[in-house]
């Protein structure tokens, strides 16, 4: 019975830290609006390029998941793709987090309490509004999980 539970304690854990990010800005999802380049540069690019927007370089570099998630908002309603946006940015905020609680991590650190409690200091972390449910932001937090699975 217990490793039934442990399968889906990540699951869990992505749920539990996904509502404690949409605490931390609610507004993010009832009164949605677009973020620094998710909307003036992301959405706009993929609304007028289509897939070839997926090739341009942004400030040197290539932003492959902002892109996709500009791609992705072409199938749903502009008056929702804010929301969409938050949505992406705070499930992607979350998987560090969810990947560091996992078993894949307990070579790191064996004690599952003390990889929670580093997980809920990640989660909770004062002064992140910069970085907060944005997709401009996901590839920070896809640095770090890659880096985590590095560390593995």
């Amino acid at each position: 019975m217990r490793k039934e539970i442990e399968k889906f304690f990540p699951l869990f854990f992505f749920i539990s830290g996904w509502f404690i990010l949409f605490l931390r800005k609610p507004s993010g999802l009832l009164q949605p609006q677009f973020w620094a380049e998710d909307g003036s540069v992301w959405y706009v690019n993929a609304y007028t390029m289509g897939f070839k927007s997926f090739f341009l370089v942004q400030d040197g570099y290539f932003q492959t998941s902002a892109r996709i998630a500009g791609l992705l908002a072409q199938f749903i309603p502009l008056f929702h793709v804010p929301q969409l946006f938050f949505i992406l940015g705070l499930s992607f905020q979350v998987l560090p987090a969810v990947f560091f609680i996992s078993k894949r991590s307990a070579q790191l650190i064996p004690q599952l309490s003390v990889r929670l409690f580093l997980a809920v200091i990640y989660l909770i972390l004062p002064n992140t509004t910069e970085i907060h449910g944005n997709a401009t932001n996901i590839q920070w937090f896809l640095a770090l999980t890659a880096f985590l699975i590095v560390l593995k």
